[in-house]
């Protein structure tokens, strides 16, 4: 339902405001990502709704690309050929192999923000946002620190040459209607 959804917005957002419409991450929940016919459904949903594949980023988490390494290779492949952007969510808290990690055409590694919450007072935390940020480089990933919450946390990132940021330090989320008046 919500990756549904999130389409259809994007395609009334198109209409409605052509030219202005960012890309979209959704995260894709083991069971949906598991489905033999997901890559297919998600590529009819696209082009029946006219959707640009670069408007929709797929996260998916370090649990869910471990779970069947061939599969999850195979359907990262296909989505990519559609032209989707893939993530991986919440690196750093699953059981990654780094062997496959280089494998899979992602992104994305968005860090998690068990290690960004006072990232600025935790040298242990430090050493590991350094590592993620340095391997995700090394693999022609970017980087998206998650939680993000003081100048001072923002300020270590921008120094390690985090790629992004997000978090309640930029702002709470929003409803619809209030974003979509910052686009009129």
């Amino acid at each position: 339902w919500v990756l549904n959804n999130t389409i259809t917005k994007l395609s009334h957002w198109l209409v409605r405001y052509p030219g202005r419409v960012l890309p979209v991450a959704v995260n894709i929940s083991a069971a949906l990502f598991a489905e033999q016919e997901f890559v297919a459904i998600l590529a009819k949903l696209i082009t029946d709704l006219g959707i640009p594949p670069a408007l929709l980023e797929l996260e998916i988490t370090e649990r869910v690309a471990m779970l069947d390494v061939e599969y999850t290779l195979n359907t990262l492949k296909e989505l990519k050929k559609l032209g989707i952007g893939l993530s991986i969510d919440d690196f750093g808290t699953g059981y990654s192999n780094l062997a496959y990690l280089r494998l899979y055409p992602v992104d994305i590694l968005k860090i998690d923000i068990s290690f960004i919450k006072n990232v600025h007072l935790d040298g242990k935390k430090q050493n590991l946002v350094r590592a993620i940020i340095g391997m995700a480089q090394a693999l022609g990933m970017k980087t998206i620190a998650e939680g993000v919450e003081c100048q001072e946390e923002l300020d270590f990132l921008i120094n390690e040459k985090c790629d992004q940021y997000q978090g309640f330090f930029f702002g709470k989320p929003v409803a619809e209607n209030k974003l979509i008046l910052n686009l009129t």
